[in-house]
């Protein structure tokens, strides 16, 4: 295992309990939201892209993820209670383990059985879809200031390995100090009305 092992953990069980092997009532709630949305959860993230760009938003959305209220609970409580787990009372180590989740420099060999052996977001995308989720939570009041404090640090995690583009088979090297500083500033302030104009573009943030 090579990177800091904390965040090493952390990753591995958020994979775990989200992802990997999810409960029955997770799978359930995964299942009703790419119901509701069409294509899966990712069917969530294309709803809002498209809906996030008309005028008539957030209020558009709100009203198509309104149904989804209970099933997004779930999806809230389940990740919540792991990131709260290692990172709780708004930890400021937080900010280095989604950083070191960009970078790539966090290697697991228990990840070896699915060929990913370092913890980072599969597809950049994917960030997208987490801050679709993100926002249909805090627009529903499902823990809205959890969220409203992760949503800029998801996004700089987004930002961070836009940069990076780190493999998922070795460790990678980090990012310069003054690369995260540059990231870290530009990004961990930015109010969620900034945050929706940056997911706008696709896959990486506009230069």
């Amino acid at each position: 295992m090579r990177g800091d092992r904390w965040a090493n953990e952390f990753w591995y069980r958020f994979d775990e309990e989200t992802s990997l092997a999810p409960s029955s009532r997770l799978l359930d709630a995964y299942k009703a939201i790419g119901s509701h949305a069409g294509g899966g959860i990712r069917g969530l993230r294309d709803r809002w892209l498209s809906l996030s760009r008309l005028p008539e938003y957030p209020q558009n959305f709100i009203s198509f993820v309104t149904p989804l209220a209970g099933p997004l609970e779930v999806v809230s409580s389940v990740q919540l209670q792991v990131i709260d787990r290692f990172y709780p009372c708004k930890s400021d180590r937080i900010v280095a383990a989604f950083a070191f989740f960009g970078e790539g420099v966090l290697y697991d060999p228990r990840r070896a059985s699915i060929g990913h052996e370092v913890h980072t977001m599969d597809n950049l995308a994917d960030y997208h879809t987490w801050h679709a989720f993100q926002r249909a939570m805090m627009f529903l009041g499902i823990n809205h200031r959890r969220w409203e404090e992760l949503a800029p640090i998801t996004a700089f995690a987004w930002a961070v390995q836009s940069v990076a583009m780190p493999g998922q088979r070795a460790v990678n090297p980090p990012l310069p100090t003054s690369v995260l500083n540059r990231l870290a500033s530009t990004w961990l302030c930015r109010d969620q009305r900034e945050l929706d104009e940056a997911f706008q573009s696709l896959p990486r943030p506009t230069p």
